[in-house]
């Protein structure tokens, strides 16, 4: 009798009750193997260098970082991650963009059929692609408005001061080592900041990590940020 290969799992949540429900889940498919769940970002880093997955399982619930965060540190980290993400229904259009810049294949809603997740995860450890049909509508809408800001001009409308500072935050700095360094106040600091994110169009100074990471911007001779520029941003404050 020929043996089933299995694809390796990697869960990742900040819920407990949650991992073990979706593992028990999963677990009646004998090419789905979970083998290991975490519950936060440097976790799973951790287990993936380890163990290799085939696909990573990402919750929106990641303790103690931003899940786009966590999707860009794998694939900097992990070469050839296979990332999914479970997601709210209606999510953003910004945001699945932003998921797969960071490295994701895939977003599907957490409150799909399990037959659908499953699928997904197929798709995604052979290397596909998976977005569903709504979510793709809506990203396809948002890349063909007119008048939607390109990543570089966003880019383009930021001082040279805003992109020093949006550098260093992306270094993980927080906002009192970035006034020491600029030689400035951290109301000064706190006021470029959120210059930075109304001007990138971001919520919160994670995404304006990964932002900076996911698309050519820096100051070196390629238009890219120093490798390590990530390492900590979006877990200090």
């Amino acid at each position: 009798m020929m043996q089933i290969k299995a694809y390796r799992l990697l869960l990742v949540d900040s819920r407990s009750i949650f991992r073990q429900g979706l593992r028990a889940l999963l677990k009646k498919y004998p090419d789905l193997d979970v083998v290991a769940e975490v519950a936060d970002g440097w976790s799973a880093l951790e287990k993936a260098r380890e163990l290799r997955p085939d696909v990573i399982l990402i919750n929106m619930h990641v303790a103690g970082s931003d899940v786009l965060q966590t999707a860009a540190e794998l694939r900097l980290k992990v070469p050839g991650a296979n990332i999914l993400i479970l997601t709210h229904d209606g999510e953003d259009p910004n945001f699945l963009y932003q998921a797969i810049r960071a490295g994701a294949r895939g977003c599907i809603s957490e409150d799909s059929e399990v037959a659908d997740l499953v699928k997904a995860v197929r798709l995604v450890a052979q290397g596909q692609a998976v977005l569903g049909p709504e979510s793709l509508t809506s990203l396809i809408n948002m890349l063909i408005q007119p008048d939607a800001p390109s990543e570089q001009s966003r880019v383009d409308r930021l001082t040279v001061r805003e992109r020093e500072v949006l550098e260093l935050v992306a270094q993980g700095i927080t906002n009192r080592e970035i006034a020491e360094r600029l030689y400035v106040s951290e109301s000064t600091v706190r006021s470029h900041i959120h210059n930075i994110l109304d001007k990138l169009q971001l919520s919160n100074r994670v995404q304006a990590a990964a932002f900076a990471l996911t698309s050519r911007y820096g100051d070196r001779a390629d238009g890219t940020l120093p490798p390590a520029s990530l390492a900590r941003a979006g877990y200090r404050s």
